[in-house]
């Protein structure tokens, strides 16, 4: 949920929808982002499995400063 959001302010400008590969990476909830990747890995070490684990690691990739969407 961190992941998710940290993108919040990014993710919708002057009430509109802002694309992933549009939004402004600056306006993005670095500390949230810090705090959710640690989690995300701790969860994948355990073995967590599951929809919202995966989810959460495509956030955490999502929120890389350069994605290679390939």
């Amino acid at each position: 949920m961190l992941l998710q959001h940290a993108r919040r302010n990014a993710r919708v400008v002057d009430g509109e929808l802002v694309l992933l590969e549009d939004q402004d990476r600056s306006r993005r909830n670095a500390d949230e982002i810090e705090q959710g990747r640690p989690l995300i890995d701790r969860a994948i070490a355990l073995r967590g499995r599951g929809a919202y684990l995966l989810q959460a690691a495509i956030a955490s990739l999502q929120s890389e400063p350069q994605i290679d969407w390939r």
